[in-house]
């Protein structure tokens, strides 16, 4: 029986071995060369709100692309604020300039994102290769990278090796082991450096109990309205409350930051059904507490776990007693109402509209009308503008000055202060369109505005 050529058997092994290592080390290049040239990025899908399209363990390729070049149907990978890629469906498109806003949605989520994204491009998704992504990750990581150096280094000390002394062996040979001693140290390189490492994605659930965040610049966190105030009954001289109540949120999940000031205070948001309320509870027993003074709350919310992203502030003021024998006073919200008697909003003659002026008001005054609101007012103000001028309050001389309001005496019916016999010919000097815009404020701050046209010819 003939013995097996064991020196054959092992050159050809080794001949296999660096083959084999040729083919990978090729792989591993031409997937360097395409990420560098072609923008091509390995991602892994960690989640599985993209099934059935995109299993979790998948490893998906993607393309970067400008947002001009994104359509409706496509999937994206983008990243939150956090630095977290989601990999979801653009489901709709707002072109902004070269920008686009962004509305995703995961094939296996019931709803859209809540989040829109502001990108000016985007890693599409090309295809995907399932439960590769285990795969990459594996050797990516530790024991992965270790067993992969081994190997590597085992293929460069068999193409490294002395050619084989059996007759006939030639120049082929070692230019063999020499091609194969090349392309495995491009394997090794490959493999320990990981020239185009796969990134994690997510392709989230829409689900309440966690945020994946957005930019700043494409999500506003909303602010609670500022709309229903109320004190609840009951109370004492020594413990006193306002509730401040407003919609929830659905997602994301916010907190929110309170102030009073003014008094010292403690404040509390909790759950009362499908709203937030805010209660403010105060003492006005102790000494020196403030009586009929005013106290502005302010709340901003934020995402939850991420503090410094606030919403737009949000005011509401309430009064405490004139003692703490009484409850406080919510805000009243309405701003005052204001109608103006005269100048009338017709067009008139010069001297016709000084004339019936001076009859409504009273011979020493150009503007008077009246403001109702349902606590107090506390200032009425005017401004008499003629062109890109307006006038001083006192002359026939309209000045570059269109930012000092005009006084009146505040009362209800109002007029302008600083009355004299001249001075409707000072206000309505000659022809031309005249704008009077006046302004009222109650005890609250409400503020109400009033604005009339009128030409003279």
């Amino acid at each position: 029986m003939k013995r097996p050529d064991w020196r054959r058997v092992g050159a050809t092994s080794q001949e296999v071995a660096l083959t084999v290592g040729a083919v990978l080390g090729t792989v591993c290049l031409l997937f360097l060369v395409a990420g560098l040239v072609f923008h091509i990025k390995p991602l892994i899908v960690r989640s599985g709100s993209m099934e059935p399209t995109i299993a979790t363990g998948a490893l998906a390729l993607s393309h970067t692309v400008p947002a001009s070049d994104l359509a409706v149907g496509q999937i994206v990978s983008v990243k939150t604020l956090n630095g977290t890629r989601v990999t979801h469906r653009i489901v709709e498109i707002q072109p902004d300039g070269s920008r686009a806003m962004l509305t995703l949605k995961g094939d296996a989520n019931g709803s859209v994102d809540q989040q829109v994204y502001d990108v000016g491009q985007a890693e599409r998704v090309v295809f995907d290769v399932p439960y590769a992504g285990y795969v990459v990750a594996w050797t990516s990581g530790r024991t992965g990278v270790f067993l992969g150096g081994l190997l590597a280094g085992g293929l460069v000390l068999l193409a490294l090796r002395s050619p084989s002394r059996r007759p006939g062996a030639g120049s082929g040979s070692g230019k063999s082991n020499a091609l194969g001693a090349g392309v495995a140290l491009v394997l090794v390189g490959t493999v320990l450096h990981g020239t185009t490492p796969a990134q994690d994605t997510g392709a989230y659930f829409n689900d309440d109990a966690g945020y994946t965040g957005v930019t700043a610049a494409s999500y506003t966190v909303p602010a609670p309205p500022n709309t229903n105030c109320s004190v609840p009954l009951g109370g004492s001289s020594s413990s006193r409350e306002v509730d401040l109540t407003w919609p929830a949120n659905p997602s994301p999940l916010l907190s929110y930051d309170t102030t009073v000031s003014t008094i010292t205070a403690t404040t509390a948001v909790t759950d009362v059904s499908t709203n937030k309320e805010l209660q403010v509870i105060y003492d006005p027993s102790t000494q020196g507490f403030p009586t009929n003074t005013i106290v502005t709350v302010t709340t901003r919310a934020h995402p939850v776990n991420v503090a410094s992203w606030l919403s737009p502030p949000t005011t509401w003021k309430f009064m405490t007693a004139k003692n703490s024998s009484f409850p406080p006073t919510c805000q009243e919200l309405v701003a005052p109402t204001l109608v103006v008697t005269a100048p009338t909003a017709v067009t008139e003659l010069v001297a016709t509209k000084r004339n019936t002026t001076q009859t409504l008001c009273g011979n020493k005054y150009i503007v008077c009308g009246t403001a109702i609101d349902d606590s107090s007012v506390s200032e009425v103000s005017f401004i008499l503008q003629k062109g890109s001028q307006c006038w001083n309050g006192t002359t026939s001389s309209y000045g570059t000055d269109c930012a000092t309001w005009q006084p009146t005496t505040n009362s209800s019916p109002w007029t302008n202060t600083n009355g004299s016999n001249n001075l409707v010919d000072n206000a309505y000097p000659g022809t031309g369109t005249y704008t009077l815009t006046v302004r009222a404020t109650d005890g609250w701050g409400n503020v109400g505005t009033l604005v009339q046209t009128f030409t003279l010819i």
